[in-house]
């Protein structure tokens, strides 16, 4: 039951990001956000579940819908989603350094195989794409190969 939740969890914070949103990462329970979807629009369920579930958090009482999301900031996301605990050693990647808020975020993305990098890049602060959501989205229910 906890692993379908995760998927729901999953496929719901999915249906965010696949509309340019940025989230901060701090757990509140339900805070009102001068800038939340008005009541009914299709949007706002999701990003209430998202913020109950201390997936989604907001900064200076803002929750950003309609703003991007990075790299870093996804793999905060899937690492709530998925309990993520463990870490991986991510020294080689030249681009993510080590006092950054996200760094663990990073090596628990990487320890998980929801992320990968390119040679030594692991590109933090670059706005994730759809197309890079999907991936990391199939890594986490570990589709196969000819699923993706």
């Amino acid at each position: 039951m906890k692993h379908i939740k995760r998927k729901a969890i999953a496929l719901t914070v999915s249906a965010l990001i696949m509309t340019p949103t940025a989230f901060g990462f701090a757990a509140v329970s339900k805070p009102a956000f001068s800038d939340m979807p008005a009541v009914g629009h299709w949007a706002r369920p999701g990003l209430e579940l998202a913020v109950e579930y201390g997936i989604l958090g907001g900064a200076n009482g803002k929750i950003m819908p309609y703003g991007n999301v990075t790299r870093a900031q996804m793999a905060a996301i899937m690492n709530k989603v998925m309990g993520a605990t463990e870490k991986a050693d991510i020294s080689k990647f030249t681009d993510v350094d080590s006092k950054a808020w996200y760094y663990e975020d990073m090596a628990k993305a990487i320890y998980l195989g929801v992320f990968s990098g390119s040679g030594t890049k692991l590109s933090p602060n670059v706005n994730i794409t759809r197309e890079q959501v999907c991936v990391v989205l199939a890594n986490a229910l570990n589709l196969p190969e000819a699923s993706r």
